[in-house]
């Protein structure tokens, strides 16, 4: 029992705070995740804990590994699990194992449970083949979930914007998901073919069940979750249930002082329309005095059976939060003489987003030992935008277009430590002059995200800032690295692993990220770990007007490039792209941007300076002006002066021979594997290129091709001497036809000699497809005449792989063969 303590009505009495409440409702702590890698902030942390405590999904040595994709085999074993608590064990002796899970595996539990869902008819396999060790995929879940809990589709048909891209088997039962509300995608896309993670499996099983298939009740034990104990005034308590109660009336509750036996008597109850909440009343007991810190005993009885429940109220006050980790659960706050105080998230704010609370004013309970038992916030005051530091006490919000002085107040307890506080990466500093070298902000500085927060005065008391260097448009996520579609003027991939993900400001997990979001990021932001945003829109509609340098739409005019943005900003990107059929990025033109606006409506994506980046819509028929090609000749390297020139002599797959001379510095960029290497566009040039010879003092020979980054020094050398027969892909400037950029392909090449047959569809695991350009060298020597082009699609009998380049996703995009 604790030492009684009256309640400590402390808050930061400054322009900052707000008036206290009279009836504050004060919870108390829910359990926390078993799991250390789940955290309490995640959407699918609740169903993971539930479908754990019934015994459905395990970790391994405290983890549950919520990112990784989930295996066909782990899905086995929960389903089985499942199917055997509903329905009962059953023999399975006669029924055919699958033809790749022996019943002399190691693995035993997966034999038997194969055994178990072949006999539920849950998984059908591929002509009897389970394939356990591959990962499972959204749309293969949707099938399997249908048969598992005998799910019927009813005659609605709610839309999913990419059904089409399901295969024919599992197309029904992805909409059957729909129409029963298992799934409810937001932008309206299920993403059928992309896998399914483990904290997402956990989801669409606990819903599935809980809604549909009907969980054993030998594991629906009712308990109470959570207490929401009296307020200042003795008379409201709100209690929580792990399952709906069907009915409960005030003589079913009793509330009493752990150490006096003063009771609360109930005046009235209100059950919550999905029975897992009650809120109750009291009557006025002016016996009970003043509400004290101390213990109180709840018992609650439902048709017979009675729940127990012990709960401490808990001490109040507000303060002003300064800084939150969401990595490690902690949230730092301003006490009234300025100092920051460190606390870990109480457990009871499971649902409660940490940077939702970051400059805001938050109310705090603390127990008896003077820690946090839960959060709110109190105000919310602060505004996101991107900002220009105008003077050292005057702030303007770009997007807003408004003027903010800075706040000059004193923290009550100090008169010497002002309110504001800048934070930029993480990390607090100071504004000093323009012309002050040694301090990381300075007047005129700008930053392209900022989270601002005001006082009842309506001056900036606090900022917390980064400078979103780079972005990209998801592709998709792998390994906890977020991989962006490849291309011009995107950031290519972005490691996640640590890293802080906002959107509409809330952090997301990243299995909350969806194939075609935009994201603004900075890898080395938030103390080291990366911070992101996944934007919205910032215009959507049909395009007004294009000129030769910008677009006009809903009232708004954005540029295609601004050669002086990304040195004012000091990020990595100044000019806007848009998604070529192909899944490659492209800079925008006015050739393109006429284009798109005759497709239609279209999205146009910016920054929140209002730089715009990308423009989604098409899709567009302005002809890519790009080919594979296959080289005649090596590269040669030439010097005139100072001046360094490039001689590329190829075959086009279009069957036309080229032979273009481009002075190096002329060259936009260099792209090798993917990586896309800024040489010259735009104005913005973040690569130097250069010869490197074999007679390095004559400046004779060149041997390579040498890229030195501007930032870290870092260089990256591309070959030139046996180049011959080599597979490229060349990129044209699309009015003139000059040589603007060389795409090679190292990694994503393979020296392979195969014999390959037309009904074949792979070679080595990668995939063959009808636009597959074959480049036919068999007759081969130094006349491109030589050579014959086709294409997959039309090839017929068999031939001789010798070499070969594929894409990131497999895609064999040419051949060369013998």
């Amino acid at each position: 029992m604790s030492k009684k303590r009256k309640i400590d009505k402390r808050f930061l009495a400054s322009a900052v705070a707000v008036v206290i409440t009279t009836t504050a409702v004060v919870p108390v702590a829910s359990a926390a995740s078993s799991f250390s890698d789940v955290s309490s902030q995640s959407s699918h942390a609740e169903n993971i804990e539930q479908a754990v405590e019934m015994g459905f999904i395990k970790g391994q040595n405290g983890k549950f590994h919520p990112n990784d994709s989930i295996t066909r085999g782990q899905v086995v074993k929960i389903l089985a699990r499942y199917l055997e608590n509903k329905h009962g064990k059953t023999s399975t002796s006669k029924v055919e194992p699958f033809a790749d899970v022996s019943s002399k595996s190691k693995d035993k539990e997966l034999y038997n449970a194969s055994r178990v869902v072949k006999y539920h008819e849950a998984f059908l396999g591929d002509s009897n083949f389970l394939r356990p060790g591959e990962v499972m995929t959204r749309e293969q879940m949707a099938s399997v979930l249908v048969r598992a809990f005998g799910l019927e589709r009813d005659g609605r048909n709610v839309e999913i914007k990419d059904l089409n891209q399901a295969g024919p088997q599992h197309a029904p039962n992805v909409q059957t998901l729909a129409n029963l509300g298992i799934t409810k995608p937001a932008d309206g896309r299920f993403l059928p073919k992309n896998a399914v993670t483990r904290a997402q499996f956990a989801s669409f099983f606990v819903r599935t069940a809980d809604s549909y298939g009907g969980i054993p009740n030998s594991l629906k034990k009712l308990k109470i979750n959570k207490v929401v104990t009296l307020n200042d005034a003795n008379q409201f308590v709100r209690i929580e249930f792990s399952h709906s109660v069907p009915k409960l009336a005030p003589e079913d509750v009793d509330i009493r002082h752990a150490k006096t036996g003063a009771n609360y008597p109930v005046k009235e109850v209100k059950l919550a329309e999905n029975g897992k909440s009650v809120d109750i009343e009291l009557f006025d007991n002016p016996k009970v005095g003043s509400v004290d810190v101390d213990d109180y005993h709840l018992t609650v009885n439902i048709a017979g059976d009675e729940l127990t429940y012990s709960f401490n109220r808990s001490t109040y006050a507000k303060s002003f939060v300064t800084d939150v980790d969401v990595l490690k659960n902690k949230f730092t706050i301003f006490t009234d003489k300025g100092s920051t105080k460190t606390y870990d998230v109480p457990a009871s704010m499971k649902k409660q987003d940490l940077q939702e609370l970051l400059g805001e004013t938050v109310g705090i309970w603390y127990d008896n030992k003077n820690k946090p038992t839960d959060v709110e916030l109190v105000t919310r005051k602060a505004k996101y935008d991107a900002i220009e530091i105008t003077k050292i006490d005057e702030i303007r919000l770009l997007s807003e277009g408004k003027t903010y002085n800075v706040s000059t107040a004193m923290f009550e307890g100090s008169s010497t430590k002002k309110q504001f506080t800048f934070y930029l990466d993480g990390k607090k500093v100071e504004i000093a002059d323009r012309d002050d070298l040694k301090k990381k902000v300075k007047v005129k500085d700008r930053f392209t995200h900022a989270k601002i927060s005001f006082d009842n005065l309506g001056n900036i008391v606090f900022i917390s800032a980064y400078n979103l260097h780079d972005f990209l448009i998801v592709d998709r996520v792998k390994d906890q690295e977020v991989i962006g579609y490849a291309g011009e003027g995107t950031g290519g991939i972005f490691n996640a692993k640590d890293a802080l993900i906002m959107k509409d400001g809330r952090v997301i997990e990243l299995s909350d990220l969806r194939r075609g979001d935009v994201m603004f990021f900075n890898e080395k932001g938030n103390k080291g770990k990366g911070i992101a945003e996944v934007v919205q829109p910032a215009a959507k509609g049909t395009i007004d007007s294009v000129s030769s340098k910008d677009i006009r739409i809903t009232g708004m005019t954005y540029r295609f490039n601004d050669t002086d943005y990304a040195e004012d900003y000091k990020v990595n990107y100044g000019a806007a792209v848009y998604l070529h059929p192909d899944g490659k990025t492209e800079f925008i033109d006015s050739d393109v941007a006429k284009e798109l606006q005759k497709s239609g409506t279209v999205e146009v994506y910016a920054d929140r300076a209002g730089n715009m980046v990308y423009i989604a819509g098409g899709p567009v028929t302005v002809g890519r002006k790009q080919s594979v090609a296959i080289l005649i000749d090596d590269i040669i390297g030439d010097r005139e002066g100072s001046r360094e020139f490039l001689e590329v002599e190829a075959l086009l797959a279009t069957g036309e021979k080229k032979w273009y001379t481009s002075e190096l510095e002329n060259l936009k960029t260099i792209i090798v594997d993917d990586v896309v290497y800024t040489i010259n566009h735009n104005g913005r040039s973040d690569w130097k290129i250069e010869f490197e010879y074999k007679d390095k003092k004559n400046r004779k020979d060149p041997t390579a091709i040498l890229l030195t980054a501007k930032t870290d020094k870092k260089t990256v050398k591309v070959p030139l001497t046996k180049t011959k027969g080599s597979l490229v892909r060349l990129h044209m400037d699309r009015s003139n036809g000059k040589l603007e950029t060389i795409e090679f392909f190292k990694k994503r090449s393979a020296k392979k000699k195969v014999v390959v047959k037309s009904s074949d569809s792979q070679i080595s695991g990668k995939r063959l497809n009808p636009e597959t350009i074959i480049f036919d060298t068999e007759y081969f020597s130094n006349h491109s005449n030589d050579i014959r082009i086709t294409k997959w699609g039309e090839h017929k009998g068999s031939i001789q792989v010798t070499f070969m380049i594929f894409d990131e996703n497999n895609n064999i995009l040419a051949l060369i063969t013998d």
